[in-house]
């Protein structure tokens, strides 16, 4: 799975998050490599315009601190930050997330109000439609399990140990 954030970058410096849209040129960057590219790469642009992005990047996640702060702002999905651990913790961490989904759709279960006319679609499975309604409570929950492992470097992927 490619974890990768990006932003555009006008030709006068200002960083956009929407559309490429008057001469934006879009930035790319890989939270598996950490790593920045452009698309494409034959358009012109200024050392600047890379400087900014750059500079945009490690504002966002530079550092592993940097970076748990963003997940924390919920716009990594659980696939993208279990990419970020280390192969034995990436299943610990989905071990984990998976308790969580049991416990929102049994809850959502026990409220005996089922999204369908005749009853629950997946008795016995994780809801999607549970962890939907549980918005934030979902969110914050696997980010904060991978905040827990994500905070010892020795858990991390190779390129985010220092």
């Amino acid at each position: 799975m490619a974890v990768t954030i990006f932003c555009f970058v006008n030709k006068d410096g200002s960083v956009r998050f929407e559309d490429e849209k008057n001469g934006c040129l879009k930035y790319e960057f890989s939270l598996k490599t950490r790593m920045m590219t452009i698309e494409p790469l034959e358009v012109e642009r200024s050392l600047r315009q890379d400087a900014i992005a750059r500079n945009h990047f490690d504002n966002l996640v530079g550092t592993p601190e940097k970076l748990m702060s963003f997940a924390q702002l919920g716009r990594l999905s659980k696939l993208e930050l279990a990419d970020l651990l280390s192969p034995e913790k990436k299943q610990a961490y989905l071990h984990v997330c998976a308790g969580v989904e049991r416990a929102l759709t049994e809850t959502c279960t026990a409220k005996g109000e089922p999204c369908l006319e005749n009853g629950c679609a997946v008795e016995g499975e994780i809801c999607l439609n549970a962890l939907l309604e549980s918005g934030e409570i979902y969110t914050v929950a696997y980010v904060s399990a991978w905040t827990y492992l994500f905070i010892n470097p020795e858990n991390r992927v190779s390129v985010w140990k220092n």
